[in-house]
């Protein structure tokens, strides 16, 4: 997911402010059709209903409660929040990053006697520097 993604999904929050979805319902009748419905409690502690899943249509009738549940909790609220977080971790390595003037700042490490160690001085048992080794799969 890049920044404009993440832009339009914080966009995409906001605009859904006003319509709680973090409740699920699903009767007995439901269960059976494969339907779950994603909305809020009322005032009265009535279900309101937002939205309707039906993956019944699919033959797969005992995916609808998750998938429902999954709407709810990811819901306004729970995406606001997230966003938030990962925008307060980007602004925090960014911070970490201007700590080191060559912007490969990594933690401390300490050799077997306690010594600190570089990163650009740890060598792999072939003399290869950590650093240049190829990302494992």
């Amino acid at each position: 997911m890049n920044t404009e993604a993440i832009k339009e999904l914080k966009r995409l929050a906001e605009a859904a402010r006003g319509w709680p979805m973090d409740q699920v319902q699903q009767t007995p009748d439901d269960l059976e059709a494969g339907v779950a419905c994603v909305g809020c409690a009322d005032e009265d502690g009535s279900f309101s209903e937002v939205m309707s899943i039906d993956t019944g249509l699919y033959f797969a009738e005992e995916q609808a409660i998750n998938l429902a549940n999954f709407y709810a909790a990811a819901n306004q609220a729970a995406i606001k929040w997230l966003i938030a977080q990962l925008e307060a971790a980007q602004a925090e390595l960014a911070a970490i990053r201007a700590l080191e003037p060559a912007g490969w700042f990594k933690p401390s490490l300490v050799d077997w006697r306690g010594n600190p160690v570089r990163w650009d001085q740890l060598v792999h048992g072939h003399g290869t520097p950590l650093y240049a080794l190829p990302e494992q799969k």
